[in-house]
């Protein structure tokens, strides 16, 4: 848990939670727990934003707030912010109207790509797990967002890629194959709409023609979703290219059955993933983690910098928490390791470290974490 979200809630401990149908609507939690997935996502935002981003004197739009449970955890921040909400769902939308209606400024918007704002309005506008559930006139609507964005603001939107389509639809992701692929398509509201996958290539060629985009970041909204960066050009701005820096601040570990680990630090300890993602390192990177496997004991560890197998010192290590979490992986006890890695002579700048994991199956576990130089 990052030190942000250990800080009091302040002022949004002060308005009420939904009714449990209308949080269920919102990522399929109630109570107390939607409260916390709220704060979660909001610092997910945070860190998907330039470290120079003030929020003061601005314009923001919640495109898809539902009940609010992202936005009311902008309650402090709404005495020198002008917020805004909208959604299709009536019902959340009054309600949010009622309970935070002194903080936000909340309309309901009809599903055609229509929006009652003025154009050039808003500075920032977020839309968290919304294009997740538009199949079909998702580029009206980019078209419509960028309309009501003044020239230099920022659009932020998550979309389903690698995790959500392997969680969802139990099968390896192919991102060469996928491109953007709807399932259920047909499937009502109330049983959670149709479903949305894409891959970050088709995200580059296809959003990218509609507006320049930055940066993509890898599941960086809950570990679960990627969300693309992108800005509306200032007036008098050259033709933009269509490119976008890929950022991965959470390491990505290959799914495998019965064959499982992770390498452990804090995302959220940089200002800004944008700038800072992975792994600091200075003339070392030192990289902790775990893997188990139920097929035998991990026996080699294999490290790739840039795709050149380089050497590291790899200490074994036991780790009981592990264990604990895997009582039926029979390795668990034994999984741990830190490893040490030669950087002296890397340039600076972003690089990735894959690491491939070998069971005494002789199978092979994919993973890889981003390195970026400390100061």
């Amino acid at each position: 848990m990052s030190d942000a979200s250990r800080r009091p809630i302040g002022i949004e401990n002060d308005l009420p939670l939904p009714p449990n149908d209308l949080a269920m609507r919102v990522g399929g939690t109630f109570g107390e727990e939607f409260r916390e997935r709220g704060k979660a996502t909001k610092e997910c935002l945070l860190r998907s934003l330039p470290e120079d981003f003030d929020w003061r004197g601005k314009r923001v739009l919640d495109f898809g707030c539902g009940a609010g449970r992202t936005l009311r955890h902008f309650a402090a921040e709404a005495s020198e912010t002008e917020f805004w909400g909208c959604d299709i769902d009536a019902r959340s939308i009054n309600w949010l109207k009622r309970s935070a209606g002194h903080l936000f400024k909340i309309f309901a918007n009809t599903p055609e790509p229509k929006l009652a704002m003025p154009s050039n309005y808003f500075d920032l506008v977020y839309c968290i797990s919304v294009f997740t559930h538009i199949p079909k006139n998702w580029s009206e609507w980019l078209e419509e967002l960028r309309r009501i964005i003044a020239p230099d603001g920022t659009l932020l939107c998550t979309f389903h890629e690698r995790t959500a389509y392997e969680f969802f639809l139990k099968k390896p992701f192919r991102s060469e194959s996928v491109g953007m692929r709807t399932m259920w398509e047909n499937r009502s509201w109330d049983q959670g709409g149709p479903f949305v996958f894409h891959s970050n290539r088709w995200i580059v060629e296809n959003w990218g023609k509609l507006m320049p985009l930055d940066y993509i970041i890898c599941d960086g909204m809950l570990r679960f979703q990627n969300t693309a960066v992108m800005h509306r050009p200032g007036i008098g701005d050259a033709q933009h290219k269509i490119t976008a820096q890929l950022v991965r601040p959470f390491p990505l570990i290959e799914g495998k059955a019965g064959f499982v680990g992770d390498i452990n630090y804090d995302p959220y300890a940089p200002k800004s993933w944008l700038t800072q993602h992975g792994i600091p390192f200075q003339e070392k990177a030192v990289i902790r983690g775990w893997f188990t496997s139920s097929e035998g004991p991990i026996t080699d560890l294999d490290f790739y910098l840039d795709n050149v197998q380089v050497h590291a010192d790899v200490s074994r290590l036991q780790r009981p928490d592990v264990q604990q979490r895997l009582p039926n992986m029979p390795y668990a006890l034994d999984s741990g390791f830190q490893s040490v890695l030669d950087t002296r002579h890397v340039e600076i700048g972003v690089h990735r470290v894959t690491i491939w994991v070998h069971d005494g199956a002789g199978r092979k576990l994919q993973s890889e974490v981003s390195l970026f130089p400390s100061s």
